[in-house]
């Protein structure tokens, strides 16, 4: 009998060695418990190990996405798909739906990092595919992706705006409240084109986040996207002062001057209009910003009664705006997603 036990807890003790052996590495547990609340200190944890290290293939294929992921998270950089692939590999038999879910994302990640909008969505639209309904996290970062690239590539339909609104509910679930400010943020800029009462209130909804959270960098951005729709909804006064507390309050972006300029343009205030004109940075202009200016000044133009200037400049805007939504990959990228 007493030989008996002895072989039975030997056994024991030999089943939990080969199970540790066997088991996730605590290191990478511990990296990924941070991954969201502190991604730098993951990146430090997953930096540091030796991949030599790491027994087993699993260890290893978690240990490539979780590295990927924390690059992204703190640097928006992925520099490689070597490890990414290697996740995607391992993880494609579905044997842990969330990781390949996730490895599925930061391979869509990496081509949107590298300005590749086709490619990067049909990775995204894999990683909703293979998600479960309750994965709130991975569903949540999906859809943001997914529609930050329609609307990035000016591919505006009611299914942009729907998966702002997806990520806005699956944020909301988990708690993360940044996130939903980010989410109202863009569901607000959206619906600028088509109901200002409601963009107006999306915004002021996403400014009074940035105050709880005590983030006002994100507060600066929201006011000004606020000037914007006060402006297009003619309300010019309210216009011009969310506009004027960006520009005192803190180092103004064109984006902010251009709402300046516009707003004291349609008070009929042009000398200060010219003023906040003449403050834009000309130095690296985009197309946007070239686009932006025309605007302004037939803005201006038209406050003076200058009628001849004032369309010429609308028009010079116009046709800027079209030039930068054809060389968009807004169609493709919408086709890409429905093949």
């Amino acid at each position: 009998m007493r030989r008996l036990l002895y072989i039975s807890l030997v056994f024991l003790i030999i089943t939990a060695v080969m199970g540790c052996g066997r088991g996730v590495d605590s290191r990478l547990v511990q990296a990924d418990s941070l991954m969201w609340t502190a991604p730098d200190s993951s990146l430090v944890i997953l930096e540091a190990i030796d991949r030599d290290s790491l027994q087993g293939d699993e260890n290893l294929a978690y240990h490539a996405l979780l590295l990927t992921q924390a690059q992204f998270r703190v640097d928006y950089a992925i520099p490689s798909d070597s490890l990414i692939n290697l996740s995607v590999e391992h993880y494609s038999d579905n044997h842990n739906r969330e990781h390949y879910t996730r490895s599925l994302l930061y391979k869509g990640a990496y081509y949107e990092e590298r300005n590749k909008p086709i490619e990067a969505i049909k990775w995204y639209k894999q990683a909703e595919n293979n998600a479960d309904t309750t994965d709130y996290r991975n569903l949540a970062q999906i859809y943001m992706r997914m529609e930050r690239l329609y609307y990035m590539n000016y591919a505006s339909n009611n299914i942009d705006l729907d998966k702002f609104k997806k990520s806005k509910k699956y944020y909301q679930i988990l708690g993360d409240k940044r996130m939903v400010m980010i989410s109202l943020s863009h569901i607000g800029n959206l619906y600028r084109d088509t109901d200002l009462t409601e963009a107006i209130n999306c915004l002021n909804e996403a400014k009074k986040i940035a105050i709880e959270i005590n983030d006002t960098a994100s507060y600066y951005n929201q006011l000004n996207e606020l000037s914007m729709a006060y402006f297009l909804d003619s309300l010019y006064l309210e216009a011009k002062d969310a506009a004027m507390e960006c520009v005192n309050s803190t180092q103004p972006s064109n984006a902010m001057l251009f709402n300046a300029v516009n707003s004291y343009a349609a008070l009929g205030k042009t000398d200060s209009a010219r003023h906040y004109l003449s403050m834009i940075d000309t130095v690296a202009v985009s197309d946007y910003d070239r686009m932006m200016v025309a605007f302004a000044k037939g803005y201006i133009y038209n406050a003076e009664g200058d009628e001849k200037k004032a369309l010429f400049y609308q028009n010079l805007g116009t046709a800027i705006s079209d030039t930068i939504k054809a060389n968009s990959n807004r169609n493709i990228v919408f086709e890409t997603e429905n093949e």
